[in-house]
């Protein structure tokens, strides 16, 4: 029973990570707009964000 709450534990917190993650990236793509006037898409770019993980960002930044 131990090993399922260990192996539950480490699963939550790299989801946690993960989402934590997300969310910086989010920031960062709000900050280049903001302070360089960038565009969204131009935003992705300067950051080499993947063109398929693109709609997470932009429903992130919504």
């Amino acid at each position: 029973m131990r090993l399922g709450k260990q192996r539950a534990r480490a699963e939550g917190l790299a989801e946690g990570r993960k989402e934590g993650r997300a969310e910086g990236i989010a920031e960062s793509i709000k900050n280049l707009i903001a302070n360089t006037g960038m565009t969204q898409e131009d935003a992705m770019d300067a950051l080499g964000i993947p063109l398929e993980e693109r709609d997470k960002y932009s429903a992130l930044l919504a």
